[in-house]
């Protein structure tokens, strides 16, 4: 496919590409709004390690409290450890809270190919930066070992796929690759001795 080809999918819905890197694939909605399709034929995006079709209990349960404006093709699962209850006990220890709105791109679910990190292509995401956040906080999309962070000392984060940018950034704050390695294949074993356990009982 290529720059200025329609697409027309079911019989009436034409999509143009405007562009197409080989990895993802820009498209443009020519009859449709986005919005219209997403309401209209869209699901909830599960993560690729969930694999079951979506219901509508996830609607609810896989998307942060934070979430209040569309854009994001998944949620950022990091946040579904909050609450409201834990926001207002971090709030109660006088932790301030900075916001931002970052919508996830579809590269989120696209794994580094590279044997070498530092030649991985990051894919790049929309965000919002208030001000007064922005005079806090500075980040760098692609955060590798070697990477000196400047204002976070805690990360509360989940277990993250091989091969993930999100497993790389992980390193980088612990810097200490291998025991993050040793943490993941520990849980692996944990995972396993529980299934078994299960199939036979």
């Amino acid at each position: 496919m290529k720059k200025d080809d329609i697409i027309i999918v079911g019989g009436n819905i034409k999509l143009i590409i405007e562009k197409n890197n080989q990895t993802l694939c820009e498209l443009k909605t020519l009859n449709y709004s986005v919005n219209e399709l997403l309401i209209n034929y869209g699901s909830v995006p599960l993560p690729p390690y969930i694999s079951r079709e979506p219901d509508d209990i996830d609607c609810k349960f896989y998307q942060t409290i934070f979430a209040c404006k569309n854009g994001s093709v998944a949620a950022p699962t990091a946040g579904l450890h909050f609450d409201k209850n834990i926001i207002s006990k971090l709030s109660a220890k006088n932790i301030s809270i900075c916001k931002i709105t970052l919508h996830i791109g579809m590269g989120t679910f696209s794994p580094i190919k590279e044997r070498d990190i530092t030649k991985h292509k990051m894919h790049s995401e929309l965000y919002l930066i208030p001000k007064v956040t922005a005079k806090l906080y500075e980040t760098d999309i692609f955060i590798k070992p070697g990477y000196k962070f400047i204002s976070v000392d805690h990360l509360i984060t989940n277990f993250h796929l091989p091969k993930s940018s999100l497993l790389v950034m992980v390193s980088a704050f612990y810097d200490e690759t291998k025991k993050i390695l040793n943490a993941y294949n520990l849980l692996l074993i944990m995972i396993i001795n529980f299934l078994v356990m299960e199939i036979l009982h």
